[in-house]
């Protein structure tokens, strides 16, 4: 479920947040950190999803099924975190997306490199890429 949390550590207030289930299935990329660089990376993350995000460790599963799955940390935002408004429809998601901006670039851009991505992992994600393409008739972007 996607929803609209305002934020103030992202691209610029509101981000996207999605809020998972125990049966959701969320794609992403696992990165494996070295033990002499753990404490200072995770100090990096705790702060950058300060804002309303707690850590929460799951099983991950390769989209290689060949390979074992194992545990990681990953950060999550909850209906408890201050900035949550609530489920939200796509038109109104992509509105505010087409104009958020921050420090660390357009909120479309973020959006339009996430769903690339999604693509990539051969991953079909109707709402995701319903939202591209809203965002994309918005700014005009072919």
């Amino acid at each position: 479920m996607a929803v609209l949390t305002q934020t103030t550590d992202k691209c610029g207030p509101p981000i996207i947040t999605c809020l998972t289930y125990l049966q959701d299935q969320v794609w992403g990329i696992a990165y494996n950190i070295g033990e002499e660089d753990q404490e200072k990376v995770m100090a990096h993350l705790d702060y950058r999803e300060k804002d309303g995000y707690h850590r929460k460790a799951v099983l991950f599963h390769p989209q290689d099924n060949s390979i074992q799955p194992w545990h990681l940390t990953l950060y999550l935002g909850a209906d408890s975190n201050p900035f949550y408004t609530g489920p939200t429809n796509e038109n109104t998601i992509a509105e505010i997306i087409s104009l958020a901006a921050g420090p660390s670039g357009p909120n479309s851009e973020y959006l339009f490199q996430l769903a690339e991505a999604m693509r990539t992992f051969g991953v079909s994600d109707s709402h995701l890429f319903d939202i591209e393409a809203k965002v994309k008739n918005i700014l005009s972007v072919v």
